[in-house]
């Protein structure tokens, strides 16, 4: 697992995890990422993973939440976790586990700490509401993200409020803001021989006990977002090349690596916080109130690096995680189990 004091990028790590645990298919999620994301960063030398907290976006906040315990326990990491609330929440006035763990989580770090979102910015909103001086522990704040050619992204819709707060709250405070859109993911691809690879890199571990699912999810993902983009009128992987076909796109995994290896993509823009929710100028970096973008993606580095690094996540026998509590203004878990036997 990720041990606090190993490496040199401190992250404090927000996820809407939606599959890859025993709640998988009641979620309905369609993202494999999260998971994946989360099982590279704990494997990398120089990112410390120094709490997990589950939100909402690609699956309801419960599940999610039920999600992040079990994976944490199957990747056997030995990091705080704690869930964040649900559609329904407001970050101005909710009182979550998941923003109080990022705020101790944050405070009590030796040195500045890096907040990565992989779905809604809600749990970061609510501390930095709570607490704006946290921006003075925060070197940058990384959010997986909106879209320049549409204007439309899963994570920035799930709390479109909190996500421009934390933007622009934490320009405000000093923080280093940087989103990563959809279409920078485009360029790679998560092919079923790419997780034959990831079976063949691994340790026998949880990555081969869920390579059926992971293959299922990227087919259907794949489906589903060229379905969704083409109607959209949007470029995606519906005029993907052949080679491509049947694949996905581990979005938060992209963003996972523009923090851990920023090399990783050729350039950076910078834009307004308007600017980032839809498409507008570049504008120089280095300016007040800018948010980063990293550009060009290399994609054959990125997928190295998760094959590399996510097949040997989890290795030995994963200690006990306590059991979740349901967060607030959310359907109750057991509602969702319910419909999922109803279907």
């Amino acid at each position: 697992g990720a041990l606090a004091g190993r490496g040199q990028i401190q992250v404090v790590l927000d996820v809407d995890l939606a599959i890859m645990s025993p709640a998988w298919g009641a979620s309905l999620g369609l993202d494999l990422d999260d998971s994946l994301a989360l099982a590279m960063l704990s494997t990398l030398p120089q990112v410390d993973i120094l709490s997990l907290t589950a939100t909402h976006g690609n699956t309801l906040a419960t599940l999610a939440c039920r999600n992040v315990h079990a994976v944490a326990q199957e990747l056997n990491l030995t990091v705080p976790v704690a869930c964040g609330g649900g559609y329904y929440s407001d970050y101005r006035t909710a009182a979550t586990e998941a923003a109080a763990l990022i705020t101790k989580t944050t405070r009590e770090a030796e040195g500045s700490v890096v907040w990565l979102g992989l779905g809604s910015a809600t749990n970061f909103a609510e501390a930095l509401h709570r607490d704006p001086t946290l921006a003075g522990k925060v070197s940058k704040v990384a959010l997986m993200g909106t879209r320049f050619d549409r204007g439309w992204d899963l994570n920035r819709w799930a709390d479109p409020a909190a996500f421009d707060f934390v933007m622009r709250a934490g320009r405000q405070g000093g923080m280093e803001v940087q989103v990563t859109p959809a279409e920078v993911c485009l360029p790679v691809v998560l092919t079923v021989p790419d997780i034959d690879s990831l079976v063949a890199h691994g340790k026998g571990g949880w990555i081969t006990k869920y390579s059926f699912f992971l293959k299922l999810y990227s087919y259907l993902q794949f489906r589903f977002t060229s379905l969704f983009m083409s109607l959209e009128g949007a470029p995606g992987t519906i005029d993907a090349p052949p080679r491509f076909r049947g694949g996905s796109h581990p979005w938060d995994v992209v963003a996972a690596v523009s923090v851990a290896f920023p090399s990783a993509f050729a350039r950076t823009t910078c834009h307004t916080v308007e600017d980032v929710a839809q498409l507008g100028p570049e504008t120089a970096c280095g300016e007040d109130g800018v948010v980063a973008v990293p550009r060009s993606a290399d994609a054959e580095v990125i997928l190295s690096l998760l094959i590399g690094h996510a097949s040997i996540a989890g290795p030995g026998q994963p200690e006990e995680v306590a059991e979740p509590t349901e967060p607030e203004d959310d359907l109750a878990l057991s509602d969702i189990n319910r419909i999922g036997e109803e279907l």
